[in-house]
């Protein structure tokens, strides 16, 4: 029997004196209850400062050696393996041993991507040139590309993919493009000078006589609206305001100059954010009514200059909605009945306005994958007559809707080829280089190269020339590309350079239309004829077919005029992308595929 230095866990519980014996103490063994004393802890033992510190100091060591040990092993590494290349050499490293005690042993480990985007980050890492990260090399204020020879593309002239450099850097511009409007859509706020607003509608009213159903936008409305938003009891419908903000925005961007352009591209943004900010309530009380029709068309085109081309898409596609629901598509019909009838003598403004709208839809069919939507229900609508007596169609502008028709006819006749011809490769090819060459004949027919550069009376005319050329040109190397992958319904773009046949017919139209964009970029210096240019008719293509050709081509004697084209497209987009920052990536990318060309030409 002893006694223990604790009390038992019951008395200490009760709160009860204990006699602390064990192995019962009196109140349990009275109570004849079980009888328990808890267990001492251990004191813990306090070391010193000194102590502590040198514990400290040891993991350090430790820790030091273990990074002096896996310095020496990288060191000892291939040069390879150092640079990141494909096959990277990379430590085998077992989980159960430490770090310091491995082997400097390699393993070769594959590169995980494809080859063609191998080759493309490899050459965007390898050369400043041809980065096409956001914003490209940190720019000076007014950026200008580099042009020394620290910016000459380090990488072989067979590893440069020239579309899918060219297509980053465009996928690169229409994203910020897009983000810089998109925190404007909370926080700016819409307020149009009247007076500034009265200039542009009647600047667009003046140079857009070829707008598709202009004569249907009521003008002494558009016209009013300035002084009427300041009308506190006025409510002007969300449908009409798109229109309204639509043409504000078309008015503002007609200019010539460069000076203008950046003067006002804050006003362009607004007019823009204004539309997107009226079109919900516009979406939700719409009834297809042939205002409806006009807002979809004319935001529609307001869209393509903000390169929001998926946006764009759906306005086109809901105004070919309502022109079915209205009618429209059945203009030429026996009994035919139309919701809103206009005035008869302007019935031949109304078939050539659908021409335009089906032109539309084949052309997004051809260029960005679009399933059909007007083009694919039965319609019934002639040609104008384009005479005299019609107002603003003049013998050129005549020519100008005549030869355009005749490039959706082929359009037509293309798609149903693609049908009917199904599952016989060659020969779609040799009907589809056919129907190119007929293009080519048609441009030549009518001396459109001709006209555009005559065409010089003002801004309007010179463009809706030069739109033309481009749209001829551009269906003959889409025709070909789709020909090329045999894939008429995948909505995956084409990334590399081979999905254009090597061929005269695609080298001639790239030519022609590197041609007429630095024609048109020297001429008209602004972002409006950039986003024209190079993202409706989408020129990079044609830009980087034309760099790739002479790229492969062993005497690049020959191609002397067009490299300077080339030069003169870069240099033209540099000038813009020096005060319009969204167009640096595309302006980087640019000049790099010409420093390869210089190269080339260097290494002959």
């Amino acid at each position: 029997m002893s006694l223990n230095r604790l009390s038992c866990v019951r008395c200490k519980d009760r709160k009860v004196r204990c006699n602390r014996i064990e192995p019962q103490c009196d109140r349990c063994k009275a109570q004849d209850v079980e009888c328990t004393y808890p267990v001492r802890q251990k004191r813990r033992v306090n070391r010193s400062a000194g102590d502590q510190e040198s514990l400290a100091n040891g993991a350090l060591s430790t820790i030091l050696e273990r990074l002096q040990r896996v310095e020496q092993q990288c060191v000892a590494l291939p040069a390879d393996s150092q640079q990141g290349s494909p096959a990277e050499a990379v430590p085998d490293v077992p989980s159960h041993r430490p770090l310091a005690e491995q082997p400097a042993t390699t393993v070769s480990r594959p590169s995980a991507l494809p080859a063609s985007v191998a080759l493309h980050s490899q050459s965007a890492k390898s050369s400043p040139a041809l980065s096409t990260t956001p914003y490209g090399p940190t720019p000076r204020s007014p950026w200008r590309p580099q042009t020394t020879a620290a910016a000459t593309p380090a990488i072989s002239s067979n590893s440069v993919h020239a579309t899918a450099i060219l297509k980053d850097a465009m996928e690169q511009v229409e994203r910020h493009r897009l983000q810089t409007y998109s925190a404007s859509m909370i926080t700016s706020e819409i307020d149009i000078p009247p007076d500034l607003a009265r200039t542009w509608i009647r600047r667009y009213f003046a140079q857009k006589p070829t707008d598709m159903f202009l004569s249907l936008i009521d003008r002494k409305l558009v016209e009013m609206i300035p002084e009427m938003l300041n009308f506190p009891h006025v409510h002007i419908d969300s449908c009409v305001l798109v229109i309204y903000y639509s043409v504000l925005f078309h008015g503002c961007s007609i200019f010539a100059g460069t000076e203008t352009a950046h003067a006002n591209k804050h006003w362009a943004k607004l007019t823009y954010v204004a539309c997107l900010r009226a079109m919900p309530i516009w979406q939700r009380e719409s009834t297809g009514s042939m205002t409806d029709m006009i807002a979809s068309i004319t935001l529609g085109r307001v869209c393509v200059e903000w390169f929001d081309y998926e946006l764009a898409w759906n306005m086109f596609k809901q105004a070919g909605e309502y022109a079915t629901k209205l009618g429209i598509h059945n203009l030429d019909s026996n009994g035919a009945v139309m919701r809103g009838i206009q005035n008869p003598d302007n019935a031949d403004d109304d078939r050539k306005a659908f021409w335009d709208l089906l032109q539309v839809d084949l052309f997004f069919r051809l260029m960005f994958n679009k399933p059909p939507s007007i083009s694919g229900n039965p319609w019934n609508v002639n040609l104008p007559w384009l005479n005299e007596t019609i107002p603003n169609q003049g013998a050129e502008r005549a020519t100008i809707f005549l030869a355009s028709s005749r490039v959706t006819l082929l359009l037509m006749q293309f798609f149903a080829m693609l049908e009917e011809a199904a599952g016989n490769p060659s020969l779609m090819m040799r009907r589809t280089e056919a129907m190119c060459l007929e293009i080519r004949a048609l441009h030549d027919e009518w001396d459109l190269g001709r006209l555009a550069r005559e065409s010089g009376r003002n801004i309007t005319d010179t463009m809706a020339v030069a739109d033309i050329a481009l749209n001829f040109f551009t269906c003959i190397i889409f025709m070909l590309r789709k020909m090329a992958t045999l894939d008429t319904s995948s909505p995956q773009p084409i990334l590399t350079d081979a999905d254009v046949p090597d061929s005269p017919i695609a080298l001639d139209a790239a030519r022609n239309i590197v041609d007429i964009v630095g024609w048109l970029l020297a001429k008209y210096p602004n972002s409006s004829t950039l986003a024209v240019t190079f993202g409706v008719y989408r020129a990079y293509i044609s830009f980087a077919y034309l760099v790739s050709h002479i790229l492969r081509t062993g005497n690049v004697g020959p191609y002397e005029a067009d490299m300077g084209s080339l030069n003169r497209v870069s240099q033209c987009v540099s000038d813009i992308a020096a005060c319009e920052r969204d167009f640096i990536p595309l302006a980087t990318a640019l000049q790099g595929l010409n420093e390869e060309l210089r190269k080339k030409t260097g290494d002959r």
